[in-house]
């Protein structure tokens, strides 16, 4: 039995190799890129703003910035991460910012003791 493939065989197998092959790296590469979330918070209005699964950390603090002051917000405090969760957590007039690998360990990062500690927002990135 002969075994080889005809010149346009041959192409046409390459090609869709090749197409496969590009689309699993894009994909990938897109995955990777969407890794940022940020929280921003006004702790004088007591309002926040989210962004979560961008691509880069400027674009994410852009996005919860905005979201928290168009809900009113001025001088909105803002923390980003990447590849990661972050939360923020509110005891009465202090607020704190945690980040970590899990929303648990986030949490504790944010290192609120009080009783009445909240966690008033979160996130965890995709990536």
């Amino acid at each position: 039995m002969n075994m080889l493939l005809k010149p346009t065989k041959l192409i046409k197998y390459s090609l869709m190799a090749f197409i496969i092959g590009t689309s699993v790296v894009v994909s990938h590469q897109e995955k990777a890129w969407a890794g940022y979330g940020a929280i921003s918070y006004s702790p004088q209005e007591k309002v926040n703003g989210i962004s979560n699964d961008k691509g880069s950390q400027d674009s994410a603090v852009e996005e919860a910035k905005q979201d928290c002051e168009k809900k009113g917000g001025k001088n909105c405090q803002t923390r980003w991460v990447r590849s990661g969760c972050l939360v923020l957590v509110i005891d009465d007039s202090k607020y704190y910012f945690g980040s970590g690998i899990s929303l648990s360990s986030a949490e504790k990062d944010a290192n609120c003791s009080g009783s009445k500690c909240k966690i008033t927002k979160y996130l965890c990135t995709n990536n």
